[in-house]
């Protein structure tokens, strides 16, 4: 089952933007994210940054129009 915008919000807060892969992981990992949430994060290129989380979300593939502003 594919991770929707809705539940990367709750494992990435908007105060952690801009943020490269690192940053985001050790987001999810401190707000608890499940394994299919960081398996989908290590995806991500190493030394690109994404100045928010719509930006991010779109990198992954992911719709933004679950996620706050």
């Amino acid at each position: 089952m594919p991770v929707t915008a809705g539940q990367l919000v709750g494992y990435l807060p908007p105060a952690g933007f801009p943020a490269d892969r690192e940053e985001v992981l050790a987001a999810a990992v401190d707000h608890h994210a499940p394994p299919v949430v960081l398996e989908l994060l290590l995806d991500l290129p190493a030394h690109r940054h994404w100045p928010d989380l719509p930006a991010l979300c779109s990198a992954l593939g992911t719709p933004t129009a679950a996620t706050r502003s």
